[in-house]
């Protein structure tokens, strides 16, 4: 069994009002990823996400698959990992 990982992602570009949030937790949820998104007030998002590294892998590329004409960056750094039961849209 893999090891569970957190990553911390921040993502710029036009990514408000897009419907990116909810498409991040209803993917999130259907592969048991953990964590946390939240709109930002300069128009980017935060994401704390947690799960296996191939998991975590496959859930941002289908972010950039989903929303590559509205994301300029993902900026991704690797944290410890934090206890979440579920992944929560924070407002």
């Amino acid at each position: 069994m893999e090891e569970n990982v957190e990553i911390h992602a921040m993502v710029k570009g036009f990514v408000q009002g897009v419907g990116f949030r909810a498409t991040a937790r209803h993917y999130a949820t259907k592969h048991g990823i953990k964590g946390t998104i939240r709109n930002l007030a300069d128009g980017g998002v935060e994401i704390y996400a947690q799960g296996n590294k191939h998991t975590l892998d496959k859930f941002f590329q289908h972010l950039l698959e989903s929303f590559g004409d509205y994301v300029e960056i993902i900026d991704k750094q690797p944290i410890s990992p934090k206890q979440y039961d579920d992944f929560h849209i924070l407002r």
